[in-house]
């Protein structure tokens, strides 16, 4: 595609004015989101030294960001700088964000070779940020060999904005204690442990934050503040700089730096509405004017204009590119189209989201044999772009997943997360605890100790016959809080005594009855031969290609091996687990499609009434467009439909049965069940546990559940189911 780019005549005169040291200005209009994109992402910018893409949207900025980086050749010079929502104090979001600008402004300062790429909204240009010199003179760079303190230390983090805590788990953290300081640094993924021998920094190492193990060993470190509204409204009230100092465009010299204007217009409009939402007065008072700031500070930079709209032709290239319409998931009309651009000579470009999908589209038009033999011309990539286009004169076609498909999504960037682990503050006095090697005691608060002339902070358990145990805070995770049933307090133990040691070896062998017994269910089923079913074909790629959302990468995986177990001749018992709304319910149904397919009947099993109407209206909708029998058992259901759908039932009619406990009464009679769908097993009494194990002997069987009890997670994790 970079080829077809570059030999654009549109491009041509892109590259043109950008190595052009005089033309400041130039506009191109319908150009497509899509070709704004191909084209930033192929040009040469190296006698720039940094190139700013302005949006007139946060969601726009990022959308353009989350393009760039998949096909852009230096992915690390990207650099997205998000919006900042001034007015709202408290949100943790916004307090991430500005965490993040301030790290991102610090990196704009720092020498580079390479052109660096800001994508960014015109509401951070609208929005006052910290003066450039301020921003200098509040990194530190910290090495080996350093002379300072661990008081100083101490008080130079807090004055950056860190929080100091106990134990740090998140960007923004900082400890000390002994002679050693933990910070975990804005914009870094891992935290950093600073060693001292007396008043001197001896090494400094990055570490996992779960295992608390060292990574890498460093020689310096650079700790960029975190602090963004406090020294903002810090230096607005003092202002001793200049109103220009205090937005984005002072990071940017005017000569080496390329600004592209995404939709002008549209911006022009951002702006008005940003002066209406943020008035007159308090840390934003002076925003009145920004509108004309905006237009003058912009129009010194080299600018390039680009708009999908026709509006001013004055000095504008028309890019010609038309946008393709919405397929809806009608791969007819999808085909047909190829077939006929194709005819036409057109070069076509598919990109789709993952490999998954490339896949299966590849296999797609292999089955279309009129297609096939031109395959040649068409180009399937990975990329993650929102609208297709036409460029008729260069006879180019650039289609996307959601132009197929639908149910374009974007990749938001998650916030980095610390380790999970027993939380201090939910712990209370008199607690009880369980230690592992000490069983359970009772939690009596922190205390400090000198230890070989280091000071050091431990749990104090109490135990038995007032036994105390000091627990560093190192080994904390050797502790967790103690669940009760019901409100029954438990016997505390002895650390003398070995009554925990024996407790534990009883439910030891416990478990290995239990397994003994399931041994024998499993092992019985891996003897019985169940049914094989076919291999993935045209009808099931297609109909797993209607699935209107981007797979998520466990859910391919999860789909993948259930479909692979399908196809063996051992009985399916697999589990799906995950959290509401991870999309378990779509595996059953791509399941479910592989078993009707292959002429066997699928039953699906619920806990409650509305569950069940959940799944039987989600099954219904999924299957729209095929000729698939959907029914439902349960209450909502009268007895007349009831007796009607157990005819069909047996008959081998109803290809589907969706149903709470009903489905196990002894009038329900299957003519070829194929495969057994259970949703949240947990919820099922004893005597309907007995009948699904004997149904689940020689059928497939397909568990989900968002909260597995622990047998039957630690079966799943062993391999054993």
């Amino acid at each position: 595609m970079e080829e077809y780019i570059r030999n654009l005549q549109i491009f041509k005169e892109f590259q043109n004015w950008i190595d052009d040291g005089e033309r400041k200005k130039l506009r191109f209009f319908h150009i497509n989101e899509t070709l704004k994109t191909l084209m930033i992402s192929v040009s040469d910018f190296s006698r720039f030294r940094n190139v700013v893409i302005v949006t007139f949207s946060p969601s726009e900025a990022e959308i353009i960001f989350q393009e760039l980086r998949v096909i852009y050749s230096k992915p690390e010079n990207l650099v997205y700088i998000p919006d900042l929502n001034l007015k709202d104090k408290d949100n943790s979001e916004e307090i991430f964000n500005e965490a993040r600008v301030v790290y991102e402004l610090s990196k704009i300062l720092e020498p580079h070779d390479s052109t660096r790429i800001f994508i960014t909204s015109v509401d951070s240009f609208v929005m006052p940020v910290i003066p450039k010199n301020i921003i200098s003179d509040s990194v530190i760079d910290l090495g080996t060999g350093l002379e300072i303190s661990l008081d100083k230390i101490q008080e130079l983090f807090s004055g950056l904005g860190y929080n100091y805590t106990k134990q740090i788990s998140e960007p923004g953290d900082f400890s000390v204690r002994g002679g050693i300081a933990d910070i975990f640094i804005n914009g870094s993924k891992v935290p950093v442990r600073l060693e001292f021998f007396g008043d001197k920094i001896e090494s400094i190492r990055e570490f996992d934050l779960t295992e608390g193990i060292s990574i890498r060993e460093i020689e310096k470190v650079r700790v960029y503040p975190i602090n963004f509204r406090d020294l903002l409204s810090l230096m607005l009230k003092k202002r001793e700089t200049a109103y220009r100092d205090f937005y984005l465009f002072s990071y940017f010299s005017l000569k080496d730096t390329l600004f592209i204007t995404d939709e002008a217009e549209s911006i022009s409009k951002r702006i008005d509405f940003l002066r209406k939402e943020f008035p007159r007065g308090g840390l934003l008072g002076h925003v009145e004017r920004l509108e004309f700031e905006f237009e003058k500070y912009s129009s010194r930079y080299k600018n390039l204009f680009l708009s999908e709209h026709s509006l001013s032709r004055i000095d504008a290239i028309d890019a010609n590119s038309i946008q393709i319409g919405y397929f809806a998931r009608y791969f007819h009309i999808f085909f047909r189209s190829l077939k006929e651009w194709l005819e036409e000579g057109f070069t076509i470009f598919i990109y789709v989201n993952n490999q998954w999908r490339k896949e299966h589209l590849s296999n797609m038009i292999k089955r279309y044999e009129e297609i096939y033999k031109e395959s040649s011309n068409i180009h399937i990539r990975i990329g993650l772009f929102r609208k297709g286009f036409l460029l008729p004169k260069e006879k180019i076609a650039v289609i996307t997943e959601s132009d197929i498909w639908g149910g374009y999504r974007l990749r938001k960037e998650k916030k980095v997360k610390g380790a999970e682990e027993l939380d201090l503050s939910s712990l209370r006095y008199r607690d009880f605890v369980v230690h592992d090697e000490y069983g359970i005691g009772r939690y009596k608060g922190l205390q400090k100790k000198d230890i070989d002339g280091v000071n050091s902070e431990f749990l104090v358990i109490e135990y038995q016959f007032g036994e105390v145990l000091f627990v560093p805070l190192e080994r904390i995770g050797l502790i967790q809080k103690y669940i009760s049933v019901g409100n029954i307090e438990p016997n505390l133990h002895s650390i003398r005594s070995r009554r925990w040691s024996r407790e534990k070896e009883q439910a030891v062998k416990s478990i290995e009855v239990m397994v003994k017994d399931l041994l024998e269910l499993y092992a019985e089923r891996s003897l019985k031969k169940g049914f094989c079913f076919s291999a993935d074909d045209k009808l099931q790629e297609e109909f797993d290609m209607e699935f209107s959302f981007d797979e998520t990468e466990d859910q391919v995986n999860a789909i993948q091996q259930v479909k692979k177990d399908m196809e063996s001749d051992i009985p399916m018992d697999r589990l799906i687990c995950g959290d509401v709304g991870f999309g378990k319910t779509e595996i059953a149904i791509r399941a479910a499609f592989k078993a009707v397919k292959d002429g066997k009947q699928v039953a699906m099993l619920a806990p409650t009434t509305i569950l069940c109407e959940q799944h039987y209206y989600t099954f219904i909708d999924r299957f729209k467009n095929h000729a698939v029998l959907i029914e439902m058992l349960s209450r909502f259901v009268n007895s007349k439909k009831q007796r009607e759908v157990l005819s069909l039932l047996s008959q081998g009619k109803v290809d589907i049965i969706i149903g709470t406990h009903r489905l196990l009464s002894k009038d329900i009679s299957f003519k070829d069940l194929g495969l057994l769908i259970i949703d949240e097993e947990q919820r099922f009494g004893v005597k309907q546990k007995e009948k699904l194990r004997q149904i689940k002997k020689n059928v497939d069987t397909l568990t989900l559940t968002a909260t597995p009890i622990p047998r039957t997670l630690y079966f799943s994790l062993l391999k054993l189911r």
